[in-house]
């Protein structure tokens, strides 16, 4: 008993050690390939074989993705890769592809394209900034390459652009009244600076309000704004002489440029 008993150990001894090799060998190889896979992806902080290009067109920024990544290591693969929009702290947009597996010895071409209109926006993102102020966006291009469930890194290329405001030094002059007996008229003068490198076409109407209660809307004004050059005009209301005090109201413009209606809330005084 004592003689089989020792082979008996012997044997769980031998097949423990068999484990503990295949194991050790397996994670090596698994991270080898990793970090071969790392390698292959990374030179001096940026992505090897991907190119990301940034272009704008008006208010529209386009980005791409472009380029090869291979397979340098002893197992397969998932490749995905994203490129995403920020400003401000809000995510603008995100484009991810489908993951695909890469074998040993592959390539995999990468062709992944996105766009934003800054204008389009919705509120939460506060597009009115992008028309009066310059505005940096964040660009993030990011391939996430994992041996699942082992391991897994992603990779990221960060890239600022700084665009222009439509709409620069844009400011709301001194309110000017005329009293034409039960109404009215209050003038407000209106002056920015295209500083976009193309002109465009726009719209402004006003609305004068105070707490919950309009006093009065302008008509609509159309013109159109060159680049580099101030615009300046006037937008009147017609407001109930009896409700109109001096004071400070809320004065509310609607900017349609480029097809995309921007509300822009101002306070302001009346004498």
């Amino acid at each position: 008993m004592k003689r089989v008993s020792s082979t008996v150990r012997g044997s769980f001894r031998g097949v423990a050690i068999a484990i503990t090799l295949v194991s050790v060998i397996t994670f090596s190889t698994i991270g080898y390939s990793v970090y071969r896979e790392y390698q292959s992806l990374t030179a001096s902080g940026v992505l090897k074989g991907i190119t990301a290009n940034t272009v704008v067109q008006g208010t529209k920024v386009f980005f791409s993705l472009n380029g090869s990544i291979p397979n340098s290591g002893l197992y397969p693969i998932d490749l995905s890769f994203s490129i995403s929009a920020e400003s401000g702290g809000h995510l603008l947009t995100k484009s991810t592809s489908t993951a695909v597996k890469l074998l040993p010895g592959q390539n995999r071409a990468v062709n992944l394209t996105s766009q934003i209109d800054l204008l389009s926006l919705t509120n939460a993102t506060n597009p009115q900034r992008f028309l009066l102020n310059e505005s940096t966006i964040s660009l993030f291009t990011t391939v996430n390459a994992g041996l699942e469930p082992f391991a897994s890194f992603s990779l990221g290329i960060p890239n600022n652009i700084t665009l222009p405001p439509l709409m620069g030094n844009f400011k709301v002059g001194a309110a000017t009244v005329t009293n034409q007996g039960a109404q009215s008229l209050v003038a407000f003068p209106i002056s920015f600076l295209n500083k976009a490198n193309y002109p465009y076409p726009f719209s402004m109407s006003a609305q004068l309000s105070a707490g919950q209660s309009v006093l009065g809307r302008s008509q609509l004004f159309n013109g159109t704004s060159s680049p580099g050059q101030p615009t300046s005009f006037n937008l009147s209301l017609t407001v109930p002489t009896a409700q109109l005090k001096a004071g400070t109201y809320q004065l509310n413009l609607q900017a349609v440029i480029l097809n995309n209606r921007i509300p822009i809330s101002l306070t302001v005084k009346v004498p």
